[in-house]
């Protein structure tokens, strides 16, 4: 009875770790992100304003794959597409196969 207890405490404590280094490696992808992505000078001198919602992956040689995005605001959208298109090297994180959504608000005070 103590070793299947011992066996299932052990099984538990292994999946919550691997489920902390998962989070951090997935926070850590989108900080890194997040970095790269400001207020383009053009939006802000044409007063565009908007958010822009997307979802990618990392494939396995470290390059974002970009499935989906979204944003009333066209100029807005393909500029961060075309940003994280650009991206690459999370060669640090194991990321691939993961789905990442982000958020980004561009708002003129």
């Amino acid at each position: 009875m103590n070793a299947k207890l011992f066996t299932l405490a052990a099984i538990i404590g292994l999946l919550t770790f691997t489920s902390v280094y998962a989070d951090e490696d997935k926070n850590l992808v989108k900080q890194t992100v997040r970095q790269q992505i400001d207020y383009p000078e053009f939006a802000i001198e044409e007063n565009l304003e908007g958010t822009v919602w997307v979802e990618f992956t990392v494939n396995e040689s470290g390059k974002i794959k970009v499935g989906q995005i979204n944003s009333a605001c066209i100029p807005l959208k393909n500029y961060v597409l075309n940003k994280l298109e650009g991206m690459e090297a999370f060669k640090l994180v194991d990321a691939s196969k993961e789905k990442y959504q982000m958020y980004f608000d561009f708002h003129l005070l």
